[in-house]
């Protein structure tokens, strides 16, 4: 890292403390001699400390619902044994979706800020001039962006770190994204198929359903099932599949039957799945 590249990208980890002591001395030094890097490290740093007020975010209705949903389906299957091994890892996930930590709140303090300032707009419909109504307007959606450009950053960030825990709560923030870009959809793919912890692959899943429309993460899906040697895993994929009726899924669930090594409860999903579709 050379002191003459800007480091604004880097500020939501170095707040963090992520970063080595000579990596942390690197940036110090350049926003000591760089003007904008600094005035956005000040920024940031006045939002951070005052996150401690903010209330704790729940886990969405919607998600424990896709969650329990295929809870449902794999304990009808795995009545054999393993039962409680499985109940805890999936409770973890909603423990740990739970953020304690700055860097969500932070998100979530930025958030607050568009809605705040989105509210205040409204309420002053019919008594400003229409000419300074528009250049709030155009404040304002200026602002939506940087907190979009702001959250993509972060849970890009997240999804890398060391911890399980802050990996998915990162999956669970690329959610609140209106649109991620090709960098978010590409991590949260290769967490899915990669990461070595079930619960987050879990979450990048789930949180990867949420774009579902895109071709490219249809795709996906189907890919990534063939990837996936946990039966935990394979489960989800082919009731996430079923659901959503991707092209391709039949033929998928019929390679994957080949295998000699196909864990039992979920060939039988498999096998459930695949005459639904063929009906």
């Amino acid at each position: 890292m050379t002191t003459q590249q800007h480091v604004v990208d880097l500020l939501p980890d170095f707040l963090m403390g992520s970063f080595t002591e000579p990596e942390r001395s690197s940036i110090q030094t350049h926003l000591k001699s760089c003007a904008a890097c600094r005035k956005e490290y000040e920024s940031l740093s006045m939002l951070w400390n005052s996150l401690s007020t903010l209330p704790e975010e729940k886990p969405s209705p919607a998600m424990r619902e896709r969650f329990n949903a295929m809870l449902s389906a794999y304990e009808q299957g795995i009545r054999h044994g393993a039962k409680s091994s499985f109940w805890e890892s999936l409770n973890a996930i909603f423990a740990r979706l739970l953020p304690k930590q700055p860097a969500i709140q932070f998100a979530l303090m930025l958030v607050l800020v568009v809605g705040g300032f989105t509210l205040g707009s409204r309420s002053a419909d019919g008594i400003v001039s229409d000419g300074i109504e528009q250049d709030s307007q155009t404040e304002i959606a200026q602002l939506r962006g940087e907190v979009q450009a702001m959250s993509r950053m972060l849970a890009v960030s997240l999804l890398r770190q060391q911890s399980a825990s802050e990996r998915i709560k990162g999956a669970s923030w690329t959610e609140r994204l209106t649109q991620p870009d090709e960098q978010v959809l590409g991590t949260l793919v290769k967490t899915l198929n990669y990461d070595p912890n079930v619960n987050v692959r879990l979450a990048a899943m789930d949180a990867l359903t949420k774009y579902a429309e895109e071709p490219e993460v249809r795709e996906t899906f189907v890919e990534s099932l063939t990837k996936q040697t946990s039966p935990l895993m394979q489960i989800a994929l082919v009731e996430v599949i079923a659901e959503l009726k991707i092209p391709g899924a039949a033929s998928a669930f019929r390679e994957i039957l080949k295998s000699e090594q196909i864990n039992e409860t979920v060939k039988e999903r498999i096998q459930q799945r695949l005459s639904e579709l063929e009906e």
